[in-house]
C-alpha cells in the first residue's frame, strides 16, 4: 500500500502576517516586552555575502557536554588545557562539504518538496540508519543565523541543538525528531534528521481511519502532544506551526507515538514576550492576532493543539480560526457520551466569549488604547468583544495600508458620514454646478488628449516604425533607405503595417527578455568551463593582506579537527574502486575545456586585474540611488498613464532598440544565410519549401555560430582575453537560441508529421492529399502539425511522470527526471557540447517515432487485417448531416474535452493499471524487486536496515554505487554529479534476458491497449448511434464521445461496486439509494442548466443578433435547435465566466455556492429556486414579450402584413436597443449624481465621521462611546 509521505512541505508554505497588512516578509523578528507599549524591534543578523568564488567564513558552535548535542549526542566537546571549548572556523568550500556529506550518507528518493527546499529519504552508510535529508536553499532561510552560547548558527540548527540538550543522546527518546548532522554548502543548508519508520503524518493517519479518530485514541495522541509542547516550553522553543501535517505518527508499536517535525519556523522564545509578526499556517492563527495583532508563545501553542484535536475528532472538517470567530465552524456537540449536548454548547460559547472578551474596558483593536474626548471609540462592524471598538484615526491608517474597505473578519463594509460646512445651502446653485461641470469636462478632455497621444505613440508610432524599418532593411535597395523618412509618413496600408509592426515589436521584446534571462542563467549557473578563466579569488583591498594565508591555515586545521572532515576520505573500498569510472565521466563532461588549461600566466593576471577593478566598481555603486530609480519607474510612468510626457523618451528608446534588434537578430543572420544559399546554388530548393525566409535565417544563425567559435579559438591563440570571452558569450547566445528552436519547434513538428503519416490509413488519406493541403496553406498546415506534436510530447511526458510515481527510483535512468529540483534544461544547453545535444535529439526522435509506430501504425494495420470494413473513420460532414461544423467544434471544445480532462479518476485508474501490470510482469519475470522495490511486499519492513552494506560486493540485494551498473552511471550523468536515489533490489539470474522479455511484454501490452482504444469506444458509439440515426453516416466524434462516456460509466460503476462489496448488503443498498437520489437530482439539474437555459439563450441570440443580420425581410428564417443549443452552451459558459470575474451580486453568489457544494452535496431546491427559475423566467420573458407584442397586439392595430412582418423581425433588436439606452441613461444619471456630490464635497466638505454598526435597520448612528474601564 502506497502511503502519502509525511515529509511534504518545506518551511515556505506558511502565512506571514504583519500588523496592519500581510505581505512577504523581509524576515525581521519583532518582539515586544510584557510591559504595555514597551515594544522593541530586533533585526536578525544577516550573513555577509561574498563575491565570485570566495570561500565562506563563519563560526560553528562547538557542542558542550551540558548544552548542545550534535548527531544524537554522540559527539563530545573538545577542550584545551584550560578547559575552554575551542572554536571551529570552517573555510572549506561547498564542494568539500558536499563530498563529506556524500561520503557519509546515501540519499534516496524524494519524500516531499516545498517552496524553499526538498526532503529526501536516505540512510547512514556506516550503520544503515534510516534518515531524512532536508535541503534548504540559502536564499530561503527564514533566519540566517541565531546566537547560541555566543556562537552563530543557522536558526533551525540552533533550535534542534537546543532541543537535544539534556537528553541521553539516543534517538527517539523525545517527541521532536533528532538532528543527526548538518552541512552548510554555501548555496544550501543540509539537515540530516532522524526518520521514524514506519510512520505517516497525522493528516494521513486520520484519513486512513475513515476520516476521524475515536475519542480514546485522540486523547492518547493529545496527551503525547501536550508532553511534547511542555518539552518545547522547557527548552524555550516556540514551534509556531503545530498542525496535522507537521506531526508524525510512529506505528512501530501497538500504541501510536507522536513525533514533531519541521522546525523551520521555530524561534527561541523569551518568557512573556509578545510577537507582532505571525509565521505559520493562516488557518491556525491565534484569535488574539485578529484583535490586537500580537500573540504569545504559550497561548498560541495551546490554540494550535486545540485545532489539531478538532481535526482528529471531526474528520474532513478543517479548522479555521476565522470560521470559529464568526460562528461558522460546526462543532460536534454529541461526541462524549457522558456530556449533554446543551452543556457542550455552553462550553463552546464560553470559550468563544473568553477569546473575544479578555479586557474589562473598551479599548481600540489596533492601538489597544481607551477612548477619550478627542479620540472617541467607534464600533463600525459586526465584530464584538475586544475587537469591537476602534479609533477613527487607527482605522483610516489601517485602510490606507491594507487597501480594503471592509473588515477582514466579518466582511462588513465600513461606512463614513460626511461633515459639511454650516453655510452649505440645501441645494447647490446653478453657477456652482455649471463651474464644476466645466472643470470636469476640461479635465476629461485633457485626459482624453493625453491618453490619445499615449495610444497613438505606443499603438501607432512604435509598431509602424518597426514595420517600415523592417521592410526597408529587407528590401535590399539603397533607394528604400533614402525614402525611409517619407515612408514613415505614408498612409498606405496603415492598419496592416501596424498589425505587422505589433508582431515585430513582440518578437524584439521577447528577444530582449530572453537575452536578459539568459544572462541571469549564465551568471547564476556559471559559464561553461571552456569559457572560464583560472582566476585567483577576488579579495578586497585590505591593509593586512598576509592575514588571508593565515586564515587558510587555520581553516585547514579546523577542517582536519572537525568530525565532518572525516568524510573527505573514501567511505569504503567500494567507492575507491569506482574512482576510475568517475574520472571518465568527468573527462567526458570537461573535454571542451582542455584548451583553457594551457594558457600562460599573462592572460590570467590580466583577467585578475580586470576582475579586481570590476569588483571595486561594484563596491562603489549607490544602492539607494538605484532603489529610488526603481521605485520612480513604474508601469504607469513608463507607458505615460500617469499624465506626464516622460513616456516620449521611452518611446524613442523602444524604437531605437527595435531597430537595433532587427538589425542584429534578423537582418545580419538572414543575409549571411542568403549569401551562403546563393553561393551554394540552393536557392530554388529553399524557395520550394514555402518558408525560405525562416530557413535562410536559421542557416545564417548556424553559420554565425560557427564563425563565432572560430573567432573564439583564434582569440584564444593570440591571447585576446576580453575578445575571447565576448565571442564565447555570443556563441552561447546563438547556441542556446538554435537549441531552443530545435527542441520546441523542430522536434514537435517532426512528431506531428510522423503521427499524420502513420495515421493516413485511418482516415483513408494519402501523402498526395497532405502535399496538396500543404501547398494550399503551408502556414496553417505546419502549425496544426506542430500543435499535434506538442500535445503528443506533453502527454508522453505526463505518462513518464506517472511511471516515476509507480516504479522504483533508478529504473528509468535513461530518461531525464522533470521533477528533479536540479534539472535545468537551459543550464544543460549552456554547458553541454553540441554533439551531445544532437545525440539526445536523434535518440528522442527514434524513441518517440518507435512509440508512434507501435501504438498507431501497427494497430491500424491489424485492424484493417482483422476488420476490413471498420476503417476509415468518418470525419467528413455531408449536406444531410444532422449538425453543422460549428456545433460540432463547439461540442468538442465545450462538452467533450472538458468532461474528459476534468475527470480526476482517470489518472488514478491509469496509475493503478500501470501498477497492476508492473506487479504482474514483475512476478512473472522475477523482476518485482527491480521494478517496484522491496518495500512493496510489506510496509512494516520499512524500518528494517538494509541487509548488505554498500561496500559488500554481492549481486543480490545490493545498492549500486556510482560507476557500478549502467543505470547508475547514466543517472549520475543526468544528475550532473548530484545525489542519486536508489532503493535496493534483488538481481535475478539471466538479468539481461529478463529485461529483454520485459520490453517485449511491454510492447505487446501497448499494442493491445492501443488496439482496444481505437476500436472499442467507436464500436460502442456506432452501435448506440444506430438506434437514433439508423444507417446514416455519423461523424466519428459523436460515436467516439458517446462510446467513451459509456465505457467510463461502466468502469466507474464497476469500481464503485467493488469498493462497496466488503461493506455488506445493507450498506450497499444504502449506497445505491444515495447514489440513485444523487443521480436523479443531477439529471434534473443538468436538464435545466445544461439543456433548457442554453437552448433559450441560443434561441434569443439567434433572434436578436443572427436573424436580423443574415436573413432578409422577404425570407423566412430557419431555426436549428441543435445548433442553437450548441451556441447557447458557449454563451452560457462565457456569461458564467464574466459573472464570476465581475463584482459581487446575487447571480455570482449563487453560482459560487452551487460550485462549492459539488455533485455529492447537490441542493436541488436551492438550485431550482435561486438559479434555474430566475434565469429561465428572464429568458422566457425576453422571448415571449416581444412575440406577444408583435403577434398579439400589432394585428389589433390594423397594420399592413408587411408592417407586421417588419415588426416581428425587428422587435427583438429594437427592444435590445431600448434596454441599452435605458441602461446608458441610468448610468449617466448615476454619473451626474456622483458629479453633484463631487462638486458639493469639493466646496463644502470639512471632514468625515465613522458610522457605528447597528443591528436593527432604520436606527441612526449612535453616539461614539468613551472609555468605560475601571
Amino acid at each position: 500500500m502506497v502511503r502519502a509521505s509525511p515529509w511534504k512541505r518545506g518551511p515556505c508554505h506558511h502565512a506571514v502576517l504583519r500588523r496592519g497588512r500581510g505581505r512577504n516578509c523581509s524576515m525581521k523578528a519583532q518582539s515586544a516586552s510584557t510591559a504595555k507599549g514597551g515594544r522593541t524591534k530586533r533585526k536578525a543578523s544577516a550573513e555577509k555575502k561574498t563575491q565570485g568564488k570566495r570561500t565562506r567564513v563563519f563560526e560553528v558552535a562547538e557542542p558542550s557536554e551540558e548544552d548542545d548535542r550534535i548527531k544524537g549526542g554522540k559527539r563530545k566537546a573538545r577542550e584545551d588545557g584550560e578547559g575552554r571549548p575551542k572554536k571551529n572556523i570552517w573555510e572549506a568550500s561547498g564542494d568539500v562539504k558536499s563530498d563529506a556529506f556524500e561520503a557519509k550518507y546515501q540519499q534516496l528518493t524524494q519524500l516531499g518538496r516545498g517552496g524553499c527546499g526538498s526532503v529526501f529519504a536516505g540512510y547512514r552508510k556506516e550503520d544503515n540508519l534510516q534518515v531524512a535529508i532536508k535541503h534548504i536553499a540559502q536564499d530561503y532561510l527564514l533566519c540566517k543565523s541565531v546566537c547560541l552560547n555566543g556562537k552563530k548558527l543557522p536558526a533551525e540548527v540552533a533550535i534542534m541543538l537546543k532541543l537535544a540538550a539534556g537528553t541521553d543522546g539516543s534517538l527517539g527518546t523525545s517527541a521532536p525528531v533528532s538532528l543527526l548532522d548538518w552541512y552548510d554548502r554555501g548555496h544550501e543548508l543540509i539537515l540530516v534528521l532522524e526518520r521514524p519508520v514506519p510512520a505517516v503524518d497525522l493528516f494521513t493517519y486520520i484519513q486512513d481511519n475513515r476520516g476521524s479518530l475515536l475519542e480514546e485514541e485522540a486523547k492518547t495522541l493529545l496527551r503525547q502532544l501536550v508532553d511534547g509542547a511542555k518539552l518545547l516550553e522547557d527548552r524555550q522553543i516556540f514551534h509556531r506551526d503545530i498542525k496535522t501535517k507537521n506531526i508524525l505518527i510512529e506505528k512501530g508499536s501497538g500504541v501510536p507515538r507522536v513525533r514533531l517535525i519541521d522546525f523551520g519556523l521555530s524561534c527561541i522564545a523569551k518568557k512573556g514576550s509578545f510577537y507582532s509578526v505571525f509565521y505559520g499556517t493562516d488557518d491556525y492563527t491565534p484569535p488574539e492576532w485578529y484583535s490586537g495583532f500580537t500573540y504569545r508563545a504559550g497561548p498560541s501553542t495551546v490554540w494550535q493543539l486545540g485545532a489539531v484535536l478538532f481535526e482528529m475528532l471531526h474528520g474532513n472538517s478543517k479548522f479555521e480560526t476565522k470560521k470559529f470567530l464568526k460562528k461558522e465552524l460546526r462543532i460536534n456537540c454529541g461526541l462524549s457520551k457522558g456530556q449533554k449536548i446543551v452543556r457542550i454548547r455552553q462550553r463552546v460559547r464560553m470559550i468563544r466569549a473568553h477569546i473575544v472578551v479578555d479586557h474589562q474596558g473598551d479599548i481600540c483593536r489596533v492601538c489597544r488604547s481607551e477612548g477619550t474626548q478627542d479620540k472617541p471609540l467607534y464600533h463600525p462592524c459586526v465584530c464584538t468583544g475586544s475587537i469591537k471598538f476602534i479609533h477613527q484615526e487607527c482605522l483610516l491608517q489601517w485602510l490606507k495600508h491594507s487597501r480594503k474597505e471592509y473588515c477582514e473578519l466579518c466582511k462588513h463594509r465600513f461606512a463614513f458620514t460626511p461633515i459639511y460646512s454650516p453655510d452649505m445651502p440645501s441645494r447647490l446653485p446653478v453657477q456652482d454646478i455649471f463651474s464644476g461641470l466645466v472643470t470636469s469636462v476640461g479635465t476629461a478632455i485633457r485626459y482624453w488628449f493625453h491618453y490619445t497621444l499615449v495610444a497613438f505613440a505606443w499603438l501607432g508610432v512604435v509598431p509602424l516604425t518597426a514595420c517600415r524599418i523592417y521592410k526597408c532593411l529587407f528590401t535590399g535597395s539603397v533607394s528604400s533607405l533614402l525614402t525611409l523618412p517619407l515612408d514613415m509618413l505614408s498612409t498606405q496600408n496603415l492598419l496592416a503595417d501596424c498589425l505587422q509592426g505589433c508582431f515585430v515589436v513582440t518578437c524584439t521584446l521577447c528577444a530582449f527578455i530572453s537575452l536578459v534571462w539568459l544572462r541571469e542563467q549564465i551568471v547564476h549557473g556559471g559559464p561553461p568551463q571552456w569559457l572560464e578563466q583560472n582566476q585567483p579569488p577576488l579579495v578586497p583591498n585590505q591593509p593586512n593582506g598576509p592575514a588571508a594565508p593565515a586564515n587558510d591555515v587555520a581553516a585547514d586545521a579546523a577542517v582536519a579537527q572537525h568530525p565532518a572532515a572525516d568524510g573527505l576520505a573514501p567511505a569504503d573500498p567500494h567507492e575507491d574502486g569506482n574512482q576510475e569510472d568517475e574520472a571518465e565521466l568527468d573527462d567526458d563532461e570537461d573535454e571542451d575545456g582542455e584548451e583553457d588549461e594551457e594558457e600562460d600566466e599573462d592572460g590570467r593576471e590580466e583577467d585578475a586585474a580586470g576582475a579586481n577593478n570590476g569588483g571595486q566598481e561594484d563596491l562603489n555603486w549607490n544602492a539607494l540611488e538605484w532603489d529610488r530609480a526603481a521605485e520612480e519607474l513604474t508601469w504607469e510612468r513608463m507607458l505615460g498613464l500617469d499624465g506626464s510626457l516622460v513616456f516620449l523618451e521611452h518611446v524613442f528608446w523602444v524604437v531605437s532598440l527595435n531597430t537595433l534588434f532587427i538589425l542584429v537578430f534578423a537582418f545580419c543572420p538572414y543575409h549571411i544565410g542568403h549569401f551562403s544559399v546563393v553561393g551554394l546554388g540552393f536557392e530554388d530548393h529553399i524557395k520550394a519549401s514555402h518558408f525560405d525566409g525562416l530557413i535562410t535565417t536559421i542557416l545564417g544563425y548556424i553559420l554565425l555560430a560557427g564563425a563565432l567559435m572560430i573567432c573564439h579559438v583564434l582569440a584564444s591563440l593570440v591571447r585576446f582575453q576580453r575578445s575571447r570571452r565576448l565571442l564565447g558569450v555570443c556563441y552561447i547566445v546563438v547556441k542556446v537560441s538554435l537549441l531552443v528552436v530545435m527542441e520546441i519547434g523542430l522536434f514537435p513538428l517532426i512528431c506531428g508529421w510522423w503521427l499524420d503519416i502513420c495515421s493516413l490509413e485511418m482516415f483513408d488519406a494519402t501523402l498526395k492529399d497532405r502535399e496538396q493541403s500543404f501547398d494550399s496553406a503551408p502556414g496553417t498546415t505546419m502549425f496544426l502539425h506542430w500543435l499535434v506534436g506538442m500535445v503528443y510530447v506533453f502527454y508522453f511526458a505526463s505518462f513518464i511522470l506517472l511511471l516515476r510515481e509507480v516504479l522504483r527510483p533508478g529504473v528509468l535512468w535513461f530518461l531525464r527526471n522533470l521533477n528533479d529540483p536540479d534539472f535545468n534544461p537551459v543550464q544543460e544547453m549552456i554547458h553541454l557540447p553540441i554533439y551531445r545535444h544532437l545525440r539526445r535529439f536523434i535518440l528522442s526522435v527514434v524513441v518517440f517515432g518507435s512509440i508512434v509506430l507501435l501504438m498507431l501504425w501497427l494497430p491500424i494495420r491489424i485492424i484493417k487485417l482483422l476488420f476490413p470494413v471498420f476503417l476509415p473513420y468518418n470525419v467528413m460532414l455531408y449536406s444531410d448531416a444532422p449538425v453543422s461544423e460549428l456545433s460540432l467544434e463547439l461540442l468538442l471544445l465545450q462538452v467533450v474535452l472538458p468532461a474528459l480532462l476534468e475527470q480526476g479518476h482517470t489518472r488514478q485508474w491509469l496509475k493503478r493499471l500501470v501498477h497492476a501490470w508492473t506487479f504482474t510482469a514483475g512476478y512473472m519475470l522475477d523482476l518485482h524487486s527491480y521494478l517496484l522495490g522491496e518495500h512493496e511486499d510489506d510496509d512494516d519492513d520499512d524500518n528494517q536496515p538494509i541487509n548488505n552494506p554498500p561496500g559488500r560486493h554481492n549481486n543480490n540485494n545490493r545498492i549500486p554505487g556510482l560507476g557500478e551498473g549502467l543505470h547508475a552511471a547514466h543517472q549520475a550523468i543526468l544528475q550532473q554529479g548530484g545525489p542519486v536515489g536508489f532503493q535496493p533490489y534483488h538481481r535475478p539470474v539471466h538479468f539481461p534476458l529478463r529485461i529483454i522479455l520485459l520490453v517485449v511484454f511491454m510492447c505487446v501490452t501497448l499494442l493491445l491497449a492501443s488496439f482496444i482504444c481505437l476500436t472499442l469506444p467507436v464500436s460502442v458509439g456506432r452501435w448506440l448511434m444506430s438506434f437514433w440515426m439508423g444507417s446514416a453516416m455519423v461523424h466519428e466524434l459523436y460515436t467516439a464521445a458517446s462510446g467513451l462516456y459509456v465505457c467510463w460509466l461502466s468502469i466507474r460503476a464497476a469500481t464503485v461496486m467493488l469498493s462497496w462489496m466488503p461493506q455488506g448488503r445493507t450498506v450497499i443498498m444504502l449506497k445505491v439509494q444515495e447514489w440513485t437520489l444523487m443521480i436523479l437530482k443531477t439529471v434534473v439539474v443538468a436538464v435545466q442548466l445544461a439543456g433548457v437555459i442554453p437552448l433559450l439563450l441560443g434561441l434569443l441570440f439567434e433572434l436578436v443578433i443572427v436573424a436580423p443580420l443574415r436573413v432578409p425581410l422577404d425570407q423566412t428564417p430557419l431555426f436549428y435547435p441543435w445548433q442553437d443549443w450548441a451556441l447557447g452552451v458557449l454563451h452560457a459558459k462565457i456569461i458564467a465566466a464574466i459573472t464570476l470575474m465581475g463584482p459581487q451580486w446575487w447571480l455570482k453568489t449563487v453560482i459560487e455556492q452551487v460550485y462549492a457544494n459539488g455533485i455529492r452535496n447537490i441542493d436541488l431546491y436551492f438550485i431550482m429556486r435561486r438559479l434555474a427559475a430566475p434565469v429561465i423566467c428572464v429568458l422566457l420573458l425576453s422571448l415571449c414579450v416581444p412575440y406577444t407584442i408583435s403577434g398579439g397586439i400589432t394585428p389589433l392595430l390594423g397594420v399592413q402584413p408587411e408592417m407586421q412582418t417588419l415588426v416581428e423581425r425587428r422587435i427583438y433588436p429594437f427592444l435590445l436597443m431600448v434596454v441599452s439606452l435605458l441602461a446608458i441613461l441610468s448610468f449617466q444619471i448615476r454619473q451626474f449624481k456622483r458629479l453633484y456630490e463631487h462638486i458639493k464635497n469639493d466646496k463644502y466638505l470639512v471632514g468625515q465621521r465613522l458610522v457605528n454598526y447597528e443591528r436593527k435597520a432604520g436606527r441612526g448612528a449612535s453616539a461614539p462611546s468613551y472609555s468605560t474601564s475601571s
